[in-house]
């Protein structure tokens, strides 16, 4: 899936590197035994608030798959939605690329309740 970022269309990958990046921008840190142990949970974030229709969450899964910066992906969103009118379709091609990505397909599966 391309995206015009800083005027110049731009792959979003939703790779290993994505998942990575989702999951330094959002964690939850936990207390096991007496030890904060820091966890991922940025695909996960992102499913749920993606669902209903999150700009912010939107702009964080851009910025991660196309390792861009905030201010990037935010202006992005902006230009995209001044040019369509509304962010529904940006959603929904998001979502649907997500589902194919064979790195993120099956943790999005299950977490659906789907059979892979």
């Amino acid at each position: 899936m391309k995206l015009k970022i800083k005027n110049k269309e731009q792959e979003l990958k939703f790779n290993i590197g994505f998942i990575r990046r989702l999951d330094e921008l959002h964690s939850v840190e936990i207390d096991v035994l007496g030890v904060d142990m820091q966890f991922g949970v940025g695909l996960i974030t992102a499913n749920v608030q993606l669902q209903q229709y999150s700009p912010t969450m939107l702009s964080d899964v851009i910025r991660a798959a196309a390792s861009c910066s905030q201010a990037e992906a935010d202006k992005a969103i902006e230009d995209y939605a001044e040019e369509h009118g509304s962010l529904d379709k940006l959603f929904d091609e998001v979502s649907t690329e997500l589902k194919k990505s064979p790195v993120v397909k099956t943790t999005l599966a299950k977490m659906m309740g789907e059979k892979v």
